[in-house]
């Protein structure tokens, strides 16, 4: 169940960081700054909550959605 958290709070933080750019017009440095410091946040509190192959497994997904974005040009 909080491997379902850690996946949900990970698709929220790059949601939220869209959201910024587009409708609020915040520059990409600092949404990109704020992307990065939040999931530096959470995958350092993640082993207090879910196992190291989970946190293993979600970076790695969320590794190739960034590549799957960057080739059809999804976030900025």
């Amino acid at each position: 169940m909080t491997y379902i958290f850690f996946v949900v709070g990970a698709l929220v933080l790059l949601a939220a960081a869209e959201a910024m750019r587009r409708f609020f017009l915040i520059p990409t440095n600092i949404t990109r700054r704020f992307v990065h410091l939040s999931a530096g946040a959470i995958n350092i509190a993640a082993p207090l909550f879910v196992a190291a192959q989970a946190i293993i497994i979600v970076n790695l997904l969320f590794a190739g959605l960034l590549l799957l974005s960057k080739k059809t040009n999804y976030f900025s």
